[in-house]
């Protein structure tokens, strides 16, 4: 299983296309002023996780599944282009995890 890090990268990189994944964000605050910050996508706060599911759609893949099995069980997440065959499903510990590993599988970059 890969490191929280390395799957940060993988995202990074094969499913957001961002070059420099370690400063990919360019955040301007209510101040005007520019910060720059690390995007992690497997936060429990799902910001990342809502940016990888609205680049997923930016590239014609739909979120189908987004569930946890059981309150002990694995969490299972998918995507699926419409009208073009079965969903691609990972599983994880976590929400954002599966979601992750979902997308890679989507995208050609299996994990």
């Amino acid at each position: 299983m890969q490191t929280d890090a390395e799957l940060n990268q993988a995202v990074a990189e094969r499913v957001m296309g961002w070059a420099d994944a370690m400063n990919p964000i360019h955040c301007m605050r209510f101040d005007g002023s520019i910060v720059h910050e690390k995007v992690d996508f497997l936060s429990h706060d799902w910001s990342g996780v809502r940016l990888v599911v609205e680049r997923m759609e930016e590239l014609g893949w739909y979120l189908n599944d987004l569930y946890r099995c059981a309150p002990s069980g694995p969490c299972v997440a998918g995507f699926q282009r419409p009208m073009k065959g079965a969903p691609v499903q990972a599983e994880a510990d976590t929400i954002p995890r599966a979601a992750c590993l979902a997308a890679l599988k989507a995208v050609g970059g299996e994990e």
